[in-house]
């Protein structure tokens, strides 16, 4: 799909992880690190981040498999949160 070998589930997490805006912060980290707090059950991600991050492996993903494209989202999200706070990831229904 692109020359990252990681793959989109790898990118997507990197891109999670490291995705910073104008100002220079880490937004969706931030929110992620902070999902129990809020008692947050969704993340809502700005598709034009995602490009801008990496064209060529989200762009083509959605385009190509809409459907397929959300499922790799969510997964990732719910292997974030596994290892960043199990115990409020056992708390949200799937």
């Amino acid at each position: 799909m692109s020359g990252y070998e990681g793959g989109p589930q790898e990118r997507f997490e990197e891109f999670l992880r490291t995705y910073k805006d104008d100002q220079g912060n880490l937004p969706y980290w931030t929110k992620i690190q902070r999902f129990s707090i809020d008692e947050a059950t969704s993340l809502i991600v700005d598709f034009q981040d995602l490009t801008s991050f990496d064209n060529v492996v989200f762009s083509t993903l959605a385009k190509e498999n809409p459907l397929q494209f959300m499922n790799t989202l969510n997964v990732v999200l719910r292997s974030v949160l596994r290892a960043e706070d199990p115990d409020y990831l056992d708390t949200v229904d799937e």
